[in-house]
């Protein structure tokens, strides 16, 4: 029984380290951790993940958070952050490019974010900059490595254009879209070092790419080689209940 409580007392206090108290599940598939919750007329949407492919991904590829209220898992509203910057990310040219390089290079440059279909709001804002739907973003690293996204919106900034003067918001879907990131079909060949697990390092440092067995060859008709988990899309649902 005290293991249980000491092990109770030690995940409280790492979730109040992270400032947020809700449990958080996990979807083993995506690679993160989350939760939604409403407080007060207020949607928090809080992501965790640990594993730098995933968050490589979630910078550099970009994440959608999108909101449905009426049920159909069909994403109305959207909030674009951080931005896809692929294109940018392999225009570096960098032959040594691992997860924890890509996350570095995407935290650094995470500083925009996109509102889609808001009846007040939409549009491209800078990070720091507020908007009229009253959404509030932020993304960091923590002390344990972790990649820690936090939304929040009113509810009222959900209410379709059109509704009765006595329409109630009682739940909302929340999908949770990380893309994957594919490389461009057509480029010079080279190689893209990518560790198997853990935060790895430049494997091959300065090799010859013929002497490199960890890498990754693109050429003109793409990958010629799996790209594992980095080229993965995944779309994650959670409903919240509106009390």
């Amino acid at each position: 029984m005290g293991q249980r409580v000491m092990f109770l007392f030690s995940w409280l206090l790492c979730c109040s380290s992270l400032g947020f108290s809700q449990e958080l599940t996990a979807d083993t598939s995506a690679g993160i951790r989350y939760a939604a919750t409403v407080t007060n007329g207020v949607l928090t949407v809080h992501i965790v993940t640990k594993d730098p492919r995933i968050q490589a991904k979630i910078l550099n590829a970009g994440m959608d958070v999108a909101f449905d209220i009426e049920g159909d898992h069909k994403p109305q509203q959207l909030v674009q952050f951080p931005e896809s910057r692929v294109n940018e990310l392999f225009s570096e040219g960098r032959p040594d490019m691992n997860p924890s390089t890509m996350r570095l290079m995407g935290l650094m440059k995470a500083n925009q974010y996109t509102l889609k279909r808001f009846l007040k709001g939409s549009g491209t804002y800078a990070r720091t900059e507020s908007n009229a739907a009253g959404v509030t973003l932020d993304i960091k690293l923590n002390d344990q490595d972790e990649l820690i996204y936090d939304l929040t919106l009113p509810l009222q900034s959900l209410m379709p254009k059109k509704a009765a003067p006595d329409f109630k918001i009682t739940s909302v879907d929340v999908s949770i879209e990380v893309n994957g990131i594919k490389p461009p079909m057509q480029t010079p060949s080279y190689e893209a070092q990518l560790p198997t697990g853990g935060r790895g390092g430049r494997g091959g440092g300065n090799a010859p790419p013929s002497s490199r067995n960890t890498g990754v060859r693109f050429g003109p008709s793409g990958p010629q080689e799996g790209f594992g988990k980095l080229a993965e899309s995944t779309q994650t649902w959670t409903k919240v209940i509106v009390n």
